[in-house]
């Protein structure tokens, strides 16, 4: 459904609070791509998330900064909106709720709070 930037922004901000590992999806005309980390910054200007160093393997200080300047457009999604219960089921294994950013270029990015299933390695950073 469709959603505020006053909304997205208090679904982000709360992830943050909770340190909800969330998983940052973006689509763009040349490249896609994911990162999985927690919310570290949800203010009118941008979005960042960071991975914490889990493990030899991650570098530190891996994140993604998302500049709201451009975006015209916010939804919100969440399992109980699912069309049947397989799929809402489905969706619970996969994620909490998701957020959706829309660029004026048509690119676009979706954030997923993620289960706890799904957060290995990100409670105790």
């Amino acid at each position: 459904m469709q959603a505020s930037r006053e909304e997205i922004l208090s679904v982000l901000r709360k992830w943050l609070e909770d340190r909800s590992t969330v998983r940052v999806l973006f689509w763009f005309s040349s490249a896609t791509g994911s990162l999985t980390g927690l919310v570290i910054k949800a203010a009118e200007d941008a979005i960042v998330v960071s991975q914490p160093e889990v493990d030899e393997d991650t570098p530190p200080g891996t994140l993604m900064a998302i500049s709201l300047a451009h975006a015209n457009g916010f939804a919100f999604a969440d399992p109980a909106e699912a069309v049947s219960a397989e799929h809402r089921k489905l969706l619970e294994s996969e994620m909490e709720s998701t957020i959706m950013i829309f660029l004026i270029t048509g690119e676009r990015f979706a954030i997923a709070a993620l289960p706890e299933s799904h957060r290995q390695g990100f409670d105790a950073a």
